[in-house]
């Protein structure tokens, strides 16, 4: 197998050694046709082109009246002027007679050098690197709209989305309105996770509770190098992991409660992630812009890799701001915690979260769920950013007089 190699490698030396070359004489054969060219139009009888030998073949009445010309002030013009033997073109001062046969190049020419050959590269051109294969599973509003930017700053992005948005995407692409302008892209859509394949990255926006079927739709993405980036609100399934502590390698089962996601994806495999946008569609396959733009992303460990600092600079490429923090979990916490008790209240009692805030008795319940959350998170070491009564001020603010802001 190794001398049949070493043919072939050099067979596909010599092939290219012997393309350089032609190249080389057809370049040379071009410039005398040119030279000629020029020649004749300035009205010499016959322009000098170079033979394979070195030949000069320029006429030899030509080459007189230019050695003529050029040395008239010099003692060498009348030895010059007299008759030159048969045959024979005279020679100006300074030059060396030519060997019988052979005739001078006429002055200020010299010889063509035929160009260097140039080195053929391997695989016929420079190497590019490929692009970036990023689905979002479960794109909503606000996968669509991530997906939307990726895909127009050249990431080779897959929607992998529901009905109705689905059909209308995949008729006329993702559009999203926004308080600037609007904005169209064109990304690979589909309800088919298979017909994506693996991909380098899988950003998952499905709902936590929902794990065996995440797990059946992530399976086609996986390949060997997969990033699983989890981008629900709530406790991940990998919380856990590389935690450090009392619980490191616990499991929970509240959001995966037969193992599925990680004995058949696994917890290496996951990077966490916590969306700051708000979004919501209008119309089918039309998305409106509400706010945000941050997408915090961290590793299980804390620990800056590469995999997480890449996304980030995609992300950040697209125009969102994505920062790498070492405390992820803090992060997911503060999220959940200005949502937990508003957008439950709201969602139970369908009120919009300026009155739930409006009505002394059930901010009081708020505030209390409020308290619980961070005595929680405290136990397991989460550093929290405030008050419980900033926070409900914080998330009032935030849903304002229509209710809870869309973040699917």
């Amino acid at each position: 197998m190794a001398g049949i190699k070493d043919r072939a490698a050099s067979g596909l030396k010599a092939v290219g050694a012997g393309i350089a070359g032609a190249v080389a004489g057809v370049a040379d054969a071009a410039e005398g046709v040119g030279k000629a060219a020029i020649g004749l139009v300035a009205g010499d009888k016959a322009p000098a082109i170079d033979g394979e030998d070195g030949e000069d073949k320029t006429p030899r009445e030509t080459r007189a009246q230019m050695a003529q010309k050029s040395d008239t002030k010099s003692k060498a013009a009348a030895q010059a002027s007299k008759p030159a033997a048969k045959g024979r073109t005279p020679a100006a001062k300074g030059q060396t007679p030519p060997a019988k046969g052979r005739k001078p190049p006429a002055k200020g020419r010299a010889k063509a050098q035929k160009p260097a050959a140039r080195p053929i590269p391997a695989g016929g051109g420079p190497r590019r690197e490929p692009a970036v294969r990023v689905a979002i599973l479960d794109a909503g509003a606000v996968g669509g709209y991530m997906g939307l930017h990726l895909a127009n700053s050249g990431v080779r992005t897959t929607l992998i989305a529901r009905e109705p948005h689905l059909s209308a995407m995949q008729k006329n692409g993702v559009a999203v309105l926004t308080k600037k302008d609007n904005l169209t892209a064109y990304p690979f859509c589909t309800g088919v996770p298979a017909e994506a394949g693996p991909q380098d990255y899988v950003i998952v926006m499905p709902k936590p509770q929902s794990g065996a079927e995440t797990v059946e739709a992530i399976k086609p993405l996986l390949g060997p190098g997969t990033t699983v980036v989890t981008a629900q609100t709530g406790m991940p399934w990998w919380y856990f992991y590389r935690s450090g502590g009392e619980f490191d390698g616990s499991r929970l089962e509240s959001v995966d409660p037969d193992g599925a996601l990680w004995d058949q994806v696994g917890p290496e495999r996951a990077v966490g992630c916590v969306v700051k946008i708000a979004a919501k569609f209008p119309a089918p396959g039309v998305i409106r812009h509400q706010s945000g733009d941050r997408i915090v992303l961290g590793e299980p460990s804390g620990e800056k890799t590469k995999r997480v600092e890449t996304l980030s600079g995609l992300l950040t490429e697209a125009g969102f701001k994505s920062p790498v923090t070492a405390s992820i979990r803090d992060e997911l916490w503060n999220e959940l915690w200005g949502l937990l008790a508003f957008d439950s209240i709201s969602v139970l009692t369908s009120t919009a979260a300026a009155k739930i805030s409006d009505d002394a008795g059930v901010r009081a319940i708020a505030k209390a769920m409020t308290v619980e959350a961070q005595q929680v998170g405290k136990a397991l070491g989460v550093k929290f950013g405030g008050s419980a009564e900033k926070q409900i001020k914080t998330a009032a603010d935030r849903n304002g007089p229509l209710g809870p802001a869309a973040r699917g």
